[in-house]
């Protein structure tokens, strides 16, 4: 504008000397031209319409001074540059005018755009406040006509303080942040999702230039409707498929569960022994229900334990489970599959080819007259019924391949990497349904393995372990004896914190964790209530799990043994004797045991009274070659089979030391070095009978003899069975091996 001013005072100091010297035409006429190029050059810097009339006060100017001092030759010139300019302004106006045409017309365009885009587009600045630019399908979202000048952290978080405060923050750290990589970052980290007037919405948000931000909104409510019917048919056909392929194991636990429910409204004044079952069995009931995917009743199960667990009233425990109407939550998933697979497939019997109930009539009879029989018509009975037994007999890999299935849809669940289950065994071995609320329970520790042993990918390559966690089965009959073997090479038992929650919870004093072993601390795993997870989640993390496999072992004269390795992962080893009729025949594995049991508790008195020495442990071996000789006795009457001893070195110097007295000749003592343990193992073994089963109150002991280690290794190659018991003491340990010898 300067310069259009300093043209037109140019222009009219011209024509005013233009007019006191006469024949001025030139000077008029340069003037003119100059204020007609100074006007057109600022068409881009100021409107066409002030443009405009400041060219036409110029030339009009121009005109009436010529025409008043009647220069004709200057009033044809300046009409002639008024008409060209005249032309040239309109050629450029036009061209300007096209052009602002053109702009508004695309803007026209990009706001039809993104009000018929389906999404919420606005932009507000550094102090959260929206700007007047924003699409039609925000004022649909918030339900308001404008939302200029309106605070967005408000719009979108009004209902939910903690996401509102995240939001702030993330606005803020981007504002303050130059870097457009973590700018973004901060911007990635603001909530993602929310409910705005009942429906979802998923927010994102992208940074403009001048620390201002751009909201993108979109209604994902049909959405998550359709994925979550989708989700629902996926999960009914997975549940059909479960169903119908295990028929009769589903029967079962259908019935076991409406008994459940059923003896719930019979509890009066129930002790706190019998609450730890319940929860123990309600417990079982949610992992095997989620594990034949059923629909409603885990969820609901679920529900009723974080409600109990902080109520401390037994009585007011069982009306909470009954006021939860299981039966209605369980009712809707049987509904579910009748729709589908029909009302008599869940109503009709067993699919085997024998009713288990005319098998359970014959048994009954049999053993009725047992009683009456001669001994050897006794054996023969025991054979006929030990056959009869089998018939009720399922497989092993059968009952565990269903947890085939469970780990893969849980480590997918839990977002963990993990291989196949595997499972290794002979398909053949068959054994009694009595131990199957045993393998159901086993669900927990398959759920612990994912869930607490195997780590998280990034966890995994930090340890420089496979990225994918391996969790495998073992099991085998050995000595009548059924072993499970479960392991995984996560990162194991955490027995600090196992300990420290012991502790916390008032299951132990520190002192007695103290002296524990770190086998016994593992052992704390199986306490009801115990866990090593801080939260609880529909998997684990109430501490019954593993309460619930340990009942039900013991349920059917089972023991375990764990090892555990920090950081490579944990194995655990249940061993199930087989033969299970204490009645009609007594159990082989429990005859070694007990034996064993007794002779043990008489080495540890004859050592702390003969020598002075303390038994610190006892524990079970599964089996050992022993370096040291050994002495052994054979054992015939009630029972048939061998008692072996083995000292350490330690121990056996301490007892010729305190034992043998000085004054023999070297050839002597060597004598009686040979028969002392003998002498021991007749004393600690004359000793324990007494105290042995009535069943064995008979047995009778044979002179014992000393042998070396060679022959040990090869002791129970051909035993039946055998139990071998571990004595601690200070000054090293001693074994003591009891072996079953096979029926002649």
């Amino acid at each position: 504008m300067f310069h259009l001013s300093f043209t037109s005072f140019l222009y009219a100091v011209l024509a005013w000397l233009s007019l006191l010297y006469g024949d001025g035409i030139h000077l008029l006429f340069a003037g003119m031209v100059i204020a007609s190029i100074a006007a057109g050059s600022v068409i881009t810097v100021v409107s066409i319409f002030h443009f405009f009339v400041i060219y036409v006060i110029i030339q009009m100017s121009g005109l009436i001074s010529a025409f008043l001092y009647s220069n004709q030759e200057i009033f044809y010139i300046s009409a002639i540059l008024a008409i060209t300019f005249s032309v040239f302004v309109i050629s450029n106006g036009y061209k300007q005018y096209s052009s602002i045409k053109e702009m508004l017309r695309l803007h026209g365009q990009i706001n039809d755009l993104l009000d018929n885009a389906g999404q919420g587009f606005l932009s507000f600045d550094n102090n959260l406040i929206c700007e007047s630019s924003f699409s039609a399908e925000c004022k649909k979202i918030f339900d308001l006509k404008d939302i200029e000048g309106l605070d967005i952290s408000q719009l979108l978080f009004s209902q939910n303080i903690k996401d509102k405060e995240l939001f702030c923050e993330g606005i803020e750290s981007a504002v303050k942040c130059e870097d457009k990589m973590i700018k973004d970052m901060f911007l990635s980290l603001i909530p993602k999702e929310q409910i705005i007037n009942n429906n979802s919405i998923n927010i994102e948000c992208k940074a403009l230039n001048n620390n201002k931000f751009m909201i993108i909104l979109t209604d994902i409510t049909k959405t998550k409707i359709l994925k979550s019917k989708v989700e629902h048919q996926t999960h009914v056909q997975n549940m059909i498929v479960e169903v119908a392929s295990n028929k009769n194991d589903f029967i079962e636990l259908k019935d076991a569960f409406n008994n459940f429910v059923k003896n719930l409204s019979s509890y009066k004044d129930v002790s706190t022994s019998e609450i730890d079952s319940i929860r123990r069995e309600l417990h079982t009931f949610k992992g095997v229900f989620a594990q034949k995917k059923m629909i409603y009743i885990p969820s609901c199960i679920h529900e009723i334990e974080l409600k109990i667990r902080n109520i401390s009233l037994n009585s007011e425990i069982i009306s909470a489970i009954i006021e939860a109407n299981l039966q209605d939550e369980f009712n809707k998933d049987i509904a579910v599959v009748n729709s589908i697979l029909g009302e008599e497939f869940l109503n009709s019997k067993k699919a085997i080819s024998v009713e288990i109930e005319s098998i359970n009539e014959i048994e009954s009879e049999l053993t009725s007259i047992s009683s009456i029989l001669e001994y050897s018509e006794q054996k023969n009975l025991n054979n006929i019924l030990t056959k009869i037994k089998k018939l009720k007999y399922e497989s092993v890999k059968n009952m565990l391949d269903p947890y085939i299935s469970h780990v893969k849809q849980l480590s997918l669940k839990l977002e963990k990497e993990v291989y196949e289950l595997e499972i290794e065994g002979d398909s053949t071995i068959r054994v009694s349904t009595k131990i199957k609320p045993f393998m159901t329970s086993l669900i927990h520790l398959f759920n612990n393995c994912v869930d607490h042993g195997i780590e998280d990918i990034d966890t995994r390559a930090d340890l420089d372990k496979d990225d994918i966690g391996t969790i495998k089965c073992k099991f085998e009959v050995i000595y009548d004896v059924l072993a499970i073997q479960i392991s995984d090479d996560g990162q194991g038992i955490d027995t600090n914190k196992l300990s420290l929650n012991a502790i916390y919870k008032a299951f132990n004093s520190e002192e007695y964790i103290a002296l524990m072993s770190e086998e016994e601390k593992c052992s704390l795993i199986f306490t009801n209530k115990l866990s090593t997870k801080d939260q609880t989640s529909i998997v684990s993390g109430f501490g019954t799990g593993m309460s619930s496999i340990k009942d039900n072992l013991e349920k059917i004269n089972g023991t375990y043994s764990i090892k555990n390795e920090p950081g490579d992962g944990v194995t655990f080893s249940f061993f199930i004797p087989l033969n299970e009729d204490k009645n009609t025949d007594f159990s082989y594995f429990n005859k070694c045991e007990n034996i064993c049991d007794c002779i043990s508790e008489q080495i540890g008195i004859f050592m702390n009274e003969t020598l002075n020495i303390e038994v610190i442990n006892t524990k079970e071996l599964t089996n050992q070659i022993f370096e040291n000789k050994y002495v052994q006795a054979e054992l015939y009457g009630s029972f048939n089979g061998k008692v072996i001893i083995v000292f350490s070195k330690k121990i056996t110097n301490l007892l010729t030391s305190t034992l043998i007295p000085d004054g023999f000749n070297e050839q002597d003592k060597q004598c009686l070095i040979q028969e002392l343990p003998c002498e021991i193992l007749n004393t600690v073994v004359g000793l324990s009978i007494q105290h042995f089963d009535k069943n064995l109150e008979n047995t009778n002991l044979s002179t014992p003899i000393n042998y070396d280690n060679f022959s040990l290794m090869n002791l129970g190659e051909k035993c039946k069975n055998k139990f071998i018991r571990e004595i601690e003491t200070s000054y090293g340990r001693i074994i003591c091996i009891v072996l079953e010898k096979e029926n002649q």
